[in-house]
């Protein structure tokens, strides 16, 4: 990390509920409630620009992220 100029994160949030341990976390919502195609890039070192989060789609058939429409 320290000798990277930029360090993104990936967050899922229907990945995240399929490994939680209880039903508490997410504000108790059920799995199939979330979005599954839904992510977040973000920017947790930027060097050279800003740090932010980023609202992404992810197609899962093709294994890519795009802007969401």
């Amino acid at each position: 990390e320290q000798d990277a100029d930029m360090v993104l994160l990936l967050y899922r949030k229907a990945l995240a509920m399929r490994n939680r341990k209880d039903d508490s976390e997410y504000g108790g919502a059920p799995a199939e409630e979330i979005e599954d195609n839904t992510a977040e890039v973000i920017v947790a070192k930027n060097r050279n620009g800003p740090l932010k989060t980023v609202n992404l789609a992810f197609q899962g058939m093709f294994s890519r992220f795009v802007n969401p429409s």
